[in-house]
């Protein structure tokens, strides 16, 4: 327990709070979490900074000091390549390099990725100097954030629809079951395949989780639409999307991407962990921008702790019009992400899609 002085901290107001050593443990295991598989442990080993084995002990914070440094030298790193870019992009020496970097958030979340970093890394030096010299203003400052950065106008959240005598049902009663009584006291439960595979279970995790974003204040400028059932509700009431009888979250995601894209949106980016959901996209992307020319489509696709951003205008630039079109109707077999070896997932490449797979799509006869 620690108290400040001054007009906003006094005996009279405490702060409870763990020791800096293990406050700041927490700090470069939770940053650690967020850039496994990114390639930082890679480029710190190919840099001839450490070598494999310790760069991916970062990762766990196994080693408070040598992390610590770790972390040094990447915001040094991240901060002289932003600058660089920064010099070598704009040619209006009135743009500031601020509004510079609010365009590049906007354009590439690749960039908002490693940004989120840059600032993460530099709030958690700034926390480990407050602690040391107790200066207890910048640590209030700190502990207030990270505060993530989001500069999107809109939000679709959307799932799965359960409609009654769908040939659904009998497809979830695969495997075990375990029903459980969905509230929002309720504990978590213990295994989530089996209690996923109840179709109730999972109805009434949706309708909590619909509720609770109704119930959300969001702010003015922003909108929001999500599932609730087969209405799509939103935010904005001048701004009605019509029901939807889809079932399947893989196809409505394209329906709100419609609606978006009709009214004046052109950059998404899709957060996912089914490969159907990519497949789809890379299937309808030529006819989606035959309509819309500015469409720029962003996956963000999570495999346990890998967390990939993937750019669909890409990856169906690099396969062409006519393998893009025909991919959805090939087989899982050659959709599923796999590595070079056929076996397990891979963390690099495109959607964590190996070579070998890879090369499978791109021979595959045209229609």
């Amino acid at each position: 327990m620690s108290s400040g002085t001054g007009l906003t901290h006094g005996e009279d107001k405490y702060v409870v709070m763990l020791g800096g050593l293990h406050i700041e443990m927490a700090m470069w295991k939770t940053y650690g979490e967020y850039l496994e598989a990114s390639g930082w442990t890679t480029a710190l080993t190919e840099a001839s900074i450490v070598s494999s084995g310790t760069a991916d002990s970062f990762l766990k914070a196994s080693h408070l000091t040598r992390t610590r440094h770790a972390h040094q030298v990447s915001a040094l790193a991240l901060a002289k390549l932003q600058q660089d870019a920064f010099l070598d992009m704009v040619t209006d020496y009135e743009k500031t390099k601020e509004a510079w970097k609010r365009d590049m958030i906007t354009k590439s979340p690749t960039f908002h990725y490693w940004d989120t970093i840059l600032n993460m890394e530099i709030l958690g030096l700034i926390f480990v100097r407050a602690h040391r010299e107790q200066d207890f203003p910048p640590l209030c400052g700190v502990t207030e954030g990270p505060r993530p950065m989001n500069t999107s106008e809109r939000v679709d959240v959307v799932w799965d629809t359960y409609i009654t005598r769908s040939i659904k049902e009998s497809r979830d009663k695969r495997g075990k079951e375990i029903r459980r009584k969905v509230a929002g006291q309720n504990k978590l439960p213990g295994n989530w395949p089996d209690f996923l595979r109840d179709p109730m279970n999972k109805q009434e995790l949706f309708t909590l989780l619909s509720s609770k974003i109704t119930y959300t204040a969001w702010p003015d400028d922003k909108q929001v639409f999500f599932t609730s059932g087969i209405r799509v509700v939103g935010t904005d009431i001048s701004h009605f999307m019509l029901p939807c009888n889809h079932e399947e979250v893989d196809t409505r995601i394209m329906i709100h991407l419609l609606d978006a894209l009709e009214h004046g949106s052109s950059t998404f980016l899709v957060r996912t962990v089914d490969t159907d959901v990519v497949v789809i996209l890379i299937g309808k992307f030529h006819a989606l921008l035959t309509k819309y020319p500015a469409a720029d489509i962003w996956v963000a696709f999570v495999t346990g702790k890998n967390y990939t951003y993937d750019h669909i205008n890409t990856i169906c630039h690099t396969l062409g019009k006519d393998r893009s079109t025909a991919l959805p109707v090939f087989p899982p077999a050659v959709t599923q992400p796999q590595d070079s070896a056929g076996g397990g997932r891979s963390q690099h490449g495109m959607l964590g899609i190996g070579q070998t797979t890879w090369q499978k799509i791109r021979t595959l006869p045209l229609p």
